[in-house]
């Protein structure tokens, strides 16, 4: 049987650690080793991870965010394949079972990703994470483009795979898994598994400050996306989905940093003309003060 080691980053997660350890160790196939890695945790994460006997190991760190404690587990495992967790998220039982059954399946495949059930505060399902989106299997990539899709607490993929590409960015702290997903979908086949088998945790805090701060790594991903020699219409892809976050940007910052969003908007209109009578009702909401010089 392939072999699997887990990837758990924890930062400040002991309250919910032990059920997402126990979601592991109740997998109805094995795993050869699970990597809790504390990012620089102020609460009692490492004695938490201290309380599970092998196959669990504690990997300490300080705080450098989710790509730099997932790159630091898949460093230390030994296994053919790496499943992510996060540490707030859980596993079905036959979770792991059901991507190797799919791997088997199909052997090309480097990635497998299923669906989740997303829970809310209380731990009451409230939807599937899937049904609003466009997954797909194959050569995903120019589906990848279009929208994110892929929760890393659904992913198994191949080690190999994962440091043929470099592994997550560490200079990123935002949409990290994203940028990975879609360099590691330009070099080979992904494969969906339809059903739920992740409970996926939604977070409750969505404060402009927190949307601010995912928007704008999205606004860096796809910066640099427009460097990497796309074809025409994947670029076209792009430079939409980058005006429409500049755009976003822009409206979030509207009240508090009103040079900054006239800043986004003119960006914006340089990539997407066509979208200029969109935004003059949002040009107006920042225009109370002297424009010329933010828009340098």
């Amino acid at each position: 049987m392939s072999s699997i080691s887990v990837v758990i980053p924890s930062y400040n997660s002991a309250a919910l650690l032990p059920r997402c350890i126990e979601s592991v160790l109740s997998q109805t196939v094995p795993v050869k080793e699970i990597f809790i890695v504390d990012d620089g945790s102020q609460d009692n994460t490492g004695l938490v991870a201290r309380t599970f006997p092998a196959p669990v190991r504690l990997i300490q760190q300080t705080n450098a965010g989710a790509a730099v404690a997932r790159n630091t587990g898949i460093a230390a495992s030994t296994g053919e394949w790496i499943a992510f967790l996060d540490a707030d998220d859980r596993w079905l039982p036959e979770k792991l079972e059901r991507q190797l059954e799919c791997a088997a399946i199909h052997p090309s495949a480097e990635l497998i990703y299923s669906d989740a059930a997303v829970m809310d505060e209380d731990n009451v399902k409230v939807g599937d994470y899937l049904s609003d989106k466009r997954p797909a299997s194959g050569l995903v990539f120019d589906r990848l483009l279009h929208s994110f899709f892929i929760l890393p607490s659904t992913v198994l993929a191949r080690r190999s795979a994962l440091l043929e590409v470099g592994m997550f960015k560490s200079s990123l702290r935002e949409m990290e898994d994203y940028d990975l997903w879609l360099r590691l979908s330009r070099l080979c086949p992904f494969q969906l598994v339809p059903q739920c088998l992740t409970l996926y945790q939604r977070q409750p805090n969505s404060s402009s400050r927190n949307v601010q701060r995912l928007v704008k790594g999205e606004i860096e991903l796809f910066r640099n996306l427009l460097k990497e020699g796309l074809r025409a219409e994947q670029q076209e892809v792009v430079r939409k989905r980058l005006a429409l976050d500049l755009f976003h940007y822009a409206y979030e910052l509207r009240d508090t940093d009103k040079r900054s969003s006239l800043r986004a908007i003119v960006e914006s209109i340089r990539i997407e003309p066509g979208r200029l009578t969109s935004w003059k009702q949002l040009i107006a909401r920042c225009a109370s003060f002297a424009a010329p010089s933010a828009m340098r």
